[in-house]
């Protein structure tokens, strides 16, 4: 099966279990409407993950139908590296530096979502233009 002629209703198993895996993370940002854009982004990043062509998709695993080459690992390992680093600065950031600032939530919160989200952008932007 060529990579652009990947259709969505055969990895109904994948895109479900990923929307689920989606709500769980942006249950972080509770029922806002910064909450439902999370939601949206990563849902589309998971569609995204599957017909850009960047990984190879296997249709006869549905659940997990995606693998990656040594680029496709490379990404992730970096993704992982600075997501973890941006989260950690970002908690730093609002436990030390600004803890007067009014986040609405706790500094690991705003810690966990600002490496959560900068883990798909990053990734996204090696996946892209490297």
């Amino acid at each position: 099966m060529s990579q652009n002629a990947v259709r969505l209703k055969n990895f109904l198993p994948y895109l479900l279990t990923r929307a689920v895996f989606a709500l769980v993370i942006c249950w972080e940002f509770g029922p806002t409407l910064a909450g439902a854009a999370a939601f949206l982004l990563l849902c589309g990043g998971f569609v995204l993950y599957l017909k850009s062509g960047w990984f190879h998709v296997d249709p006869n695993r549905p659940l997990a139908p995606l693998s990656r080459d040594e680029r496709g690992q490379w990404a992730q390992y970096q993704a992982l590296l600075r997501a973890v680093q941006l989260g950690l600065l970002a908690w730093a950031t609002f436990e030390f530096l600004l803890p007067g600032l009014s986040l609405g939530t706790s500094a690991g919160h705003a810690g966990f979502q600002v490496g959560m989200l900068s883990y798909f952008a990053v990734q996204f932007y090696y996946l892209q233009f490297t």
